[in-house]
């Protein structure tokens, strides 16, 4: 079993008792790696104050996960997605509506479309498998074919983003 990391219990120092042993035993818990254990306390140090909630107060909102039938790394997983999403809420939903909108392209296995990294740019990319010359040719036919579709061009032109800022009064 791991331990809490040196660097990550001198980062805990500040805080109380109480919250300093609920980290730890989280940690210790799902025996998280140290680079997961430095994001876990980086999450919960941002939420915390961002939104002027207490450290206990997070961990709380977590007790359904560590207490469910989950395996060890399913519960890490869980946790680290939860804790992301409620750090990144605008990115989170964003990833959610994109992934939402690929899904309904039904793509096929040997296709990948890649968002710009944070939504911050306007570079997609496509990641295709081919074999030969001929393979490649129906592929790019296909793909030519599916950008034509409305659920591509909703996709990539992006209005769907530029509403989301929006409606959180943001501007890209």
């Amino acid at each position: 079993m791991k331990k809490v990391f040196p660097e990550i219990t001198k980062a805990l120092e500040g805080l109380p008792n109480e919250e300093r042993e609920k980290i730890s035993s989280l940690f210790n818990q799902l025996n998280l790696s140290y680079s997961l254990q430095r994001e876990f306390l980086s999450y919960l140090f941002e939420i915390s104050a961002r939104d002027g909630i207490g450290i206990k107060a997070l961990l709380s909102e977590i007790e359904g996960i560590l207490g469910s039938a989950l395996t060890r790394e399913q519960k890490a997983s869980s946790i680290r997605k939860y804790l992301r999403s409620r750090r990144f809420p605008l990115l989170s939903r964003a990833e959610e509506y994109f992934k939402n909108c690929l899904n309904n392209l039904k793509l096929p296995n040997w296709c990948e479309v890649i968002h710009p990294t944070y939504f911050e740019g306007d570079e997609y990319q496509i990641r295709i498998r081919f074999k030969g010359a001929k393979d490649f040719q129906s592929k790019i036919d296909y793909l030519k074919k599916l950008s034509q579709s409305d659920d591509w061009q909703k996709l990539i032109e992006e209005t769907w983003f530029e509403s989301l800022f929006t409606s959180e009064g943001l501007d890209r």
